[in-house]
């Protein structure tokens, strides 16, 4: 740079080294006397002698030329040991050796310009300015009093703001290194968010960018946007957030919050390529605000920074200006901070380590301050440690040092880092470092080869039972540290570990041992490697062989199951609690003089009931089931239940019916059976009787709630409300209402929830009429009420229907509002999870409201405030469909619907104390014919169920959300699928089958399918899974991920069945494509990843069912629908990959709602149909059926009903 670049330089003496006007100007130098590169001597224009006893600096400041050249840079400083004055020594203290390098740059019009001033701390973008969040940032100020100047110009308004308080607004601006920070504060007297989906519409502020400074960006509109120039719009509702920025209100106006990449979103240079702003850069940028008053179509619209009679806004020539500060601003003065180092641990511990190991850890040195940071390292005792550096240079920002521990012999080594900076509040750091020496492991192992020699395998067709031999291998440490060991086989299948892994203090031993099970005749070799701490011998690997050779079966051939005299039904099992099951509860009463709770079933096979369940053991005792009542109360879905402590009685309605039965609990049995008269039938969704006790008169009210999908929300219909009089048994009263979703008793009064009018109807309950209609609070939707006994107040859920969240109820936004009966106001609201569903009950002696919202909430009665939220415990493809208060166990007891759990949980530190078993949910069943025993998985209540052929239970693992169940007797395997829903991954366990130990849990794709296929490959030793979209391999033994895909070869959609060829190098897909393609059936090769094919069949939807490796078939049927083609079959050669036979079948191949669920016994030749009614006549009848493959004909092998047609064959 030139020495005209500067106008002069100025000295002067402080007291605390910061120049703010506090200080002494001593002298000064003119351009002239300015020599670059050299030593510079001040007169003194007045003489100075610093005071005694006290800490002088000195300082020189640069003052830049109007018209210096941008871009330069300059350094000034003092010579070391040279600062000093004639007649008084200073000695040779220095101030700075070497100042900071400063760019010169154009000082900003703040007309015309907003200043963003650098932070360290990013603002949060929540729509609030917090104290302090914007630090230094110096807002500039717009108002529209003068509307034809800038700043502060009304573009679209035919009057325009009257005042500020109509409309005025503040900018502030910050970034960091990574990111610019705009907010701005609109004063604005009547704020409008009332149109979804059109947020220029409302109230909202629009961003202007100009990244290069040049007019070829956006002047064209919207679509020749780029990060050269681009605009951002933000409604005061948020919309068009996309989650980096965000909009609030707050008295008398609102706030719009941004967040811009620096280096995504701002471009500075014009063209090909790209350069995000520095410190120092300028770029183009304009503020517009809508103002929508409700008043006019359009909303009135205001700049910053524009021309008047232009109404496009997209030209660039007349915007303002940004400037990135490249130093922050307190009181309009200029300031530097100073470097601020920090460490990222504060001691390096290397822990025990052998003799003959080295190893490196790592500190991060960083710098918060705006000046470079200078640092020397040093290692101040034992040589044994080393550094990567032993300078640092730092800008803001960190850098990472690495330290060393050199192989050395045993012993503890101890020294200290220290670090010496140019930090003025730290600039000397000590850092402890300490490492211990010790004997290194050594490993000594039995045997260095191992030969299995000849093994049977005894095959019966495409059946193979596996013998096995095992040898054992003793391992031992003969050194004098720890010894660590991980084990791993290599080669061919067939050979099997004890064990992963094994740690051996030194002098100790262990054995394990490995297993060969050949798969079939033949020579097999693999390894076994052994990878251990011991320095000297990482690795060992030990050859392993053995042959398979081909033996008679020595077993029983099976029974015929064509013959019918073979067929009988041996017994049952009861799967879930000993008191009986339900099935999915629903609603839950307690009897606290018992101390018992009744949940209700909501639906499923017959026997229906209602669990009772022992609050004192914690389990169900029994059941009040069909059997106990009138009138066939059970014939439909779903149950209600409301209990009167002082008549002790319970009451139960079911879904549709028109009686009520009236349970006397003492005995359980039905005392009295109630007409409830009227039309209380309706269609829909059932959601159950809504039934309230009234204590008081001596009456039960009940309406019946009924939900049907309606596009973006849900619709209720009721048919009309009863009243009973619970003395005579007499029906006294039908109510006229619908579209009811709750209600609650007051005095005289029963407020109940109107959703289609968006009300609160109050029914006096003399005349049963309508005598008051109130408006729901915040004009949405009310869902459930629950009514305050000691003061007037109505709690509300109200939940926000607007069209925009259509399909999106994640997004649904509600609330729990509290409304003053007195006032008809709105006093209180708390925003939670939009929900159709709320369950909502008041405990009056601790004055709290508590609802499954949120995860559980606690809210206090008393001010309106969550004390407590997403306590309740989580549930995956489940909701609560039952809540109550035990006040005297001081509990909340929770109905987990298709958990089908009543979860106990304390009201007192919101812990989950336990939880009951009301009914068994099995998901699937799998048989293993070399135990002769069952698994049954359990699905949402977690593991597996493993019982013996004569259906003793043997064991339980409880373990995950556990859905298809893979048992697998050729390698031992047991496989459950843990499906945790769309937007979670999903599990397998991998089990030993014959010990039943967890050898692996492996974590999947998120998936969509609620079933996980699950095919096994004996052959290459993996297991393939569709995880929809894309395929997981597994290894068959260990079930680790060998290679994973999320596509299908360039296939759109998600394949939702799935069969492997017979050689395994294929595998057949159905579901894959588009809606057109159903009918297909898709060929896609395993080792390209591309369909190669499709088959077209004659059904609609294709169901994929079994293939015969044997004969090398793959079956197929169609889904459903009329005509039916669930029976028909369609086999497939899988050499060829043709349809060579089309044939329709008496009985469905499918289940009732139309998935597959047929068992093929290939072996026999039979295919076993899933329960179901047959054709009229005889259609009543629910039996299971058995055809031949070759001839048609048909056996009926059972009459009974399964839960989702679980069917599996046991032939041992």
């Amino acid at each position: 740079m030139a020495s005209n670049d500067f106008t002069e330089l100025r000295l002067y003496w402080s007291v605390d080294g910061i120049l703010d006007g506090d200080d002494v100007q001593i002298g000064r130098l003119g351009q002239e006397k300015i020599e670059l590169g050299g030593s510079t001597t001040f007169p003194a224009t007045s003489p100075h002698t610093p005071p005694q006893d006290m800490e002088v600096f000195y300082i020189v400041s640069a003052v830049i030329a109007a018209d210096a050249t941008e871009g330069h840079a300059f350094k000034v400083g003092f010579e070391e040991g040279g600062v000093g004055t004639s007649g008084v020594g200073l000695g040779s203290g220095v101030a700075a050796d070497d100042a900071n390098r400063i760019s010169i740059s154009a000082i900003p019009d703040p007309t015309t310009t907003i200043t963003a001033s650098p932070t360290t701390n990013s603002p949060v973008v929540d729509g609030e300015i917090s104290e302090g969040e914007y630090g230094d940032a110096v807002p500039i100020e717009v108002d529209f009093l003068n509307q034809k100047d800038s700043p502060g110009m009304m573009l679209q308004s035919d009057m325009g703001p009257l005042s500020k308080e109509d409309l005025s607004f503040k900018v502030y601006a910050t970034y960091t290194n990574t990111d610019l920070y705009i907010v701005v504060d609109v004063t604005d007297d009547v704020v409008k968010d009332d149109s979804p989906g059109e947020p220029w519409n409302d109230d909202n502020i629009e961003l202007f960018f100009d990244g290069d400074l040049v007019s070829n960006d956006v002047s064209l509109g919207w679509g020749n946007s780029s990060a050269e120039g681009f605009n951002i719009l933000l409604d005061v509702g948020g919309e068009f957030g996309d989650g980096f920025h965000a909009a609030g209100r707050r008295p008398g106006g609102r706030i719009h919050e941004f967040k811009i990449s620096i280096p995504d979103w701002i471009d500075v240079q014009d063209g090909p390529g790209r350069t995000p702003p520095t410190p120092g850069s300028t770029i183009g940028f304009s503020v517009f605000v809508a103002d929508d008053d409700g008043q006019k179509e359009w909303p009135d619209v205001g700049a910053w920074i524009y021309k008047q009679d232009l109404e496009d806004k997209y030209l660039e020539d007349f915007w303002g200006r940004l400037f990135f500060s490249p130093w922050a601003s307190q009181g309009g003065e200029a300031r530097f901070d100073p470097p601020e180092m920090a460490l990222s641990r504060g001691e390096i511990d290397f822990g025990n380590l052998p003799e003959e190991e080295g190893k490196t850890e790592t500190i991060t040195i960083s710098n918060g301050g705006n000046l470079p940071l200078e640092a020397t390292l040093s290692v101040e005792g034992d040589e044994v440690f080393g550094l990567s550096t032993e300078e640092v240079m730092l800008e803001p920002g960190s850098t990472v040092v690495e330290i060393t521990f050199a192989p050395s012999p045993e012993g503890n080594y101890d020294a200290v880092l220290v670090i010496e900076s140019n930090d003025p509040d730290g600039g000397s750091v000590s850092v402890p470092i300490t490492g211990k020496r010790s004997p290194a492991p050594r490993i000594d192992y039995s045997k260095s080869e191992i030969s299995f020699g000849d093994v049977f395998v005894r095959a019966r067709e495409v059946e193979i039972l596996v013998f096995s031999r095992t040898e054992t291998l003793v391992l031992r440490n003969e050194g004098g540290g720890l010894l660590e060991m991980a084990f791993s086989l290599e080669g061919d299948s067939g050979f099997e570990l004890s064990t992963e892994g094994v740690t051996l203090v030194p002098g100790d031993d262990e054995e394990i041992e490995i297993t060969f099970a050949p798969l079939m005749a033949g020579e097999y070799a693999a390894t076994l490697k052994i990878e251990s701490g011991d320095p000297e011998n990482r690795e060992v690997v030990i050859p392993l062989t053995g042959t398979g050779i081909a033996g008679e079966d020595s077993r029983m051939p099976p029974i015929d199951p064509r013959r019918s005299d073979v067929w009988q039904l041996a017994g049952s099992v009861n799967l879930g609690p000993k008191g009986g099951n339900i099935e999915r509860g629903r609603g839950i009463v307690i009897d606290g003089q018992r101390n018992r709770a009744f949940v209700g079933g909501f639906w499923g096979p017959i026997p229906h009931g209602i669990a009772t369940t022992s609050l004192q053991l914690g389990v169900v005792t029994g059941l009040i089931d069909q059997d106990a009542f009138v009138s066939g109360i059970f014939s439909g879905d779903g149950r209600s239940l409301a209990i009167d402590k002082r008549r002790n009685e319970l009451y139960v309605t079911s879904s549709q019916g028109v009686f009520l039965q009236v349970v006397d609990l003492d005995n359980l049995s039905v005392k009295n059976q109630i007409d409830l008269g009227g039309d209380h039938k309706v269609p829909g969704v059932n959601l159950g009787h809504i039934m309230v006790v009234d204590d008081e008169n001596e009456r039960l009210y009940g309406i019946v709630r009924q939900q049907a999908r309606n596009d973006a929300y849900s619709v209720y219909f009721s048919a009309n409300m009863w009243a009973v009089d619970l003395q005579s048994g007499e029906t006294i009263a039908d109510i006229p209402l619908r579209a009811i979703s709750d209600v609650a008793l007051g005095q005289q009064v029963l407020y109940a929830a109107d959703v289609d009018g968006r009300t609160i109807q109050v029914v006096g309950l003399q005349d049963f009429q309508i005598s008051e209609t109130l408006p729901s609070p915040l004009g949405l939707v009310p869902v459930a009420l629950a009514l305050d006994s000691e003061q007037p107040f109505l709690y509300v859920y109200v939940v926000d229907t607007d069209e925009k969240y259509r399909f999106r109820d994640d997004l649904r936004p509600g609330w729990l509002t509290r409304m003053n009966l007195t006032t008809g106001e709105v006093d209180g609201q708390i925003r939670v999870g939009g929900s159709y569903g709320a369950l909502m009950e008041l405990d009056e002696s601790s004055r709290t409201l508590w609802t499954d919202l949120s995860g559980g909430l606690e809210v206090d009665l008393e001010d309106f405030k969550v004390i407590r939220r997403g306590f309740f415990p989580e549930l995956i493809f489940s909701q609560y469909t039952g809540l109550a208060i035990d006040s005297i166990n001081r509990e909340i007891l929770l109905v987990a619907g298709l958990d089908n759990f009543l979860l106990r949980v304390n009201m007192d530190d919101g812990r989950t104390k336990s939880r009951i078993q009301l009914g068994a949910l099995p998901k699937d069943m799998a048989v293993s014919e070399v135990h002769n025993q069952v698994y049954i998985s359990r699905g949402q209540q977690g593991g597996f169920s493993v019982f013996d052929a004569t259906g003793h239970l043997l064991n339980t693992i409880e373990e995950g959300n556990a859905g298809d169940i893979v048992v697998d007797d050729i390698s031992d395997r047991l496989f459950i699928a843990s499906n945790r829903g769309a937007e979670e991954r999903d599990e397998i366990y991998v089990y030993e089958l014959s010990t039943l130990r967890l050898l692996n849990v492996t974590f999947t794709a998120k998936a969509f399918n609620r079933n996980i296929e699950l095919k096994l490959d004996h052959e290459r030793g993996v297991a393939w899974i569709n995880v929809n979209p894309g395929l997981v391999k597994l290894d068959l033994l260990t079930g680790r991920i060998l290679e994973q895909t999320d596509t299908y070869g360039g296939e759109g959609g998600g394949a939702w069945m799935m069969e492997l060829s017979p050689d395994g190098s294929k595998a057949y897909f159905a579901g894959l494509g588009e809606v057109e393609d159903n009918k297909k059936v898709f060929v896609f090769d395993l080792t390209t990843k591309k369909v190669v094919k499709s088959i077209e069949t004659p059904v609609n939807r294709t169901i994929l069912h079994a293939v015969d490796k044997v004969r090398n078939r793959l079956y197929v049927s169609g889904q459903s629908g009329s005509p039916d083609e669930g029976r028909v079959l369609i086999v497939i050669d899988t050499e060829r990959d043709e349809i060579i036979e089309v044939k329709e079948l008496e009985h469905r191949l499918v289940s009732a709602n139309g998935m597959r669920a047929a068992f093929f016994d290939f072996e026999e030749g039979l295919i076993y149909h899933p329960p179901a009614r047959r054709p009229p006549p005889d259609h009543i009848v629910i039996a299971g059926w058995i055809t031949d493959l070759e001839t048609g004909a048909t056996q009926k092998y059972g009459e009974f009903s399964t839960i989702d047609n679980i069917i599996a064959h046991n032939r041992i």
